[in-house]
């Protein structure tokens, strides 16, 4: 599961850095192959995983074009397929380095309005929990 996690957010995260947005036919080709992968398999910490998502997607809705809502979406999707746990443990390295990446465009960039992308920092997230797994 974890090879079909990484492509699907190589492939989003080069989507959202080059287009500014995600696509969510992969999103829900995520969620196919996931349910058939985990069927009859799933934990209560999958379907937990997804409450994650559904919170980005919340506040990205609120916030009105602030935080994009396909962010959410993969992370739901996300969240699905790995499991409350890991789902958290991405999110916070993906907001630590966005975070910081946000910081450095505001006192070195001077584009204090610029967009960043949100999903290659949710593939470093990614990454970097696997590496320390």
């Amino acid at each position: 599961m974890n090879g079909i996690v990484f492509l699907y957010l190589l492939i989003n995260g080069w989507t959202d850095y080059k287009k500014g947005e995600v696509d969510l036919r992969y999103t829900v080709a995520m969620a196919g192959v996931t349910g058939i992968y985990k069927v009859g398999t799933e934990t209560l910490d999958n379907w937990w995983g997804i409450l994650p998502g559904l919170l980005l997607w919340v506040i990205a809705v609120s916030r009105k074009g602030k935080i994009g809502s396909g962010d959410g979406w993969i992370v739901m999707a996300v969240g699905w397929a790995l499991g409350m746990k890991k789902v958290w443990n991405l999110l916070a390295i993906a907001f630590f380095t966005a975070g910081g990446v946000g910081i450095f465009y505001l006192f070195f960039k001077k584009e204090s309005e610029k967009e960043i992308p949100f999903v290659p920092f949710l593939l470093l997230g990614f990454l970097v929990g696997e590496c320390l797994a």
